[in-house]
């Protein structure tokens, strides 16, 4: 419940706040910590996120930005997903804290923790008929009445409609620990 509704749940829950990471093309990165309940911290995520790349996209002395990314409404909400999933899924109990990093031609999500035993990226992209293996029911039952969540199991569903139109290295997964 701390994580969902308290005002600063790192009080309480060590390194449940976020961390946006913004590299520009010079090299130099621009970071910020974001706290709050969760709904929060993933609103303030994807409102930087898309200020950070509509900056981008933003001529400078008239000449484009080298920038990959058109943030259409499928990359928001399949990056939105992506990001909630993180929180839904990841180990509390690690001292590590989400997060994500935005380079030049990439956004890269971060989460402390696995898969469940014996489920993998793989798994969730092949199997045919969708379901959810939650490591935090709770934090998922509380986004998806927000509507800041797809749902049980539809999350995946969006990730991969994404990768079908867009291709599988469209989205890469990595597992570390």
């Amino acid at each position: 419940a701390v994580v969902c509704f308290h005002k600063y749940p790192d009080e309480y829950v060590p390194s449940t706040f976020s961390k946006l990471i913004i590299s520009s093309l010079d090299g130099a990165s621009r970071s910020y910590d974001i706290s709050g309940p969760i709904s929060r911290q993933i609103d303030s995520l994807m409102e930087k996120i898309e200020s950070s790349l509509d900056f981008w996209n933003d001529p400078v002395d008239g000449l484009p930005r080298r920038s990959k990314f058109d943030f259409n409404n499928e990359d928001k909400k399949v990056l939105r997903e992506i990001i909630s999933n993180a929180y839904v899924h990841r180990d509390y109990k690690k001292p590590s804290n989400i997060q994500v990093t935005i380079f030049n031609d990439t956004i890269e999500v971060k989460s402390p923790g696995t898969f469940l035993e014996g489920y993998s990226w793989d798994f969730y992209l092949e199997m045919e008929e969708m379901t959810s293996n939650r490591k935090n029911e709770l934090i998922a039952r509380y986004l998806d009445s927000l509507g800041n969540y797809e749902g049980r199991g539809l999350g995946f569903k969006a990730i991969r409609e994404y990768i079908s139109h867009y291709g599988r290295d469209s989205i890469e997964f990595q597992q570390i620990g």
